[in-house]
């Protein structure tokens, strides 16, 4: 009886940690995000408008609601901001809420279709 409940034990040990491991090789951001996508989003192209307060490359690139969240911090305290890396990290935070924007105003049918294809 304790052999059993030992091999028992040894199996659920085994199955969840191979079913950590799958599900942390699933969901990683290599198996949910194609590798050239993060190449798609317009970090530099959205940096280089704002150096050039070109508010028409910018409204190209971005909604309207993020174009005047982002002149804003370009204007009021983006040379106050000594770090390179929390600059980067606001860039790419407006250039995911202006996505978030995007995908949310999508039509319902494209939810349907995701729902179809999982």
């Amino acid at each position: 009886m304790a052999n059993e409940v030992s091999k028992i034990s040894a199996e659920v040990k085994k199955a969840a940690v191979s079913s950590d491991a799958k599900k942390s090789q699933q969901y990683s951001r290599e198996a949910l995000m194609p590798e050239n996508v993060f190449d798609l989003l317009p970090y530099k192209e959205t940096h280089e408008a704002l150096k050039a307060s070109d508010e028409d490359k910018l409204r190209e690139l971005l909604c309207g609601f993020v174009v005047s969240i982002a002149k804003s911090v370009w204007n009021d305290s983006w040379d106050q901001i000594n770090d390179k890396k929390e600059k980067k990290r606001i860039l790419k935070a407006l250039v995911y809420l202006d996505t978030l924007i995007t995908l949310y105003r999508m039509p319902p049918q494209f939810e349907f279709a995701i729902n179809e294809l999982s």
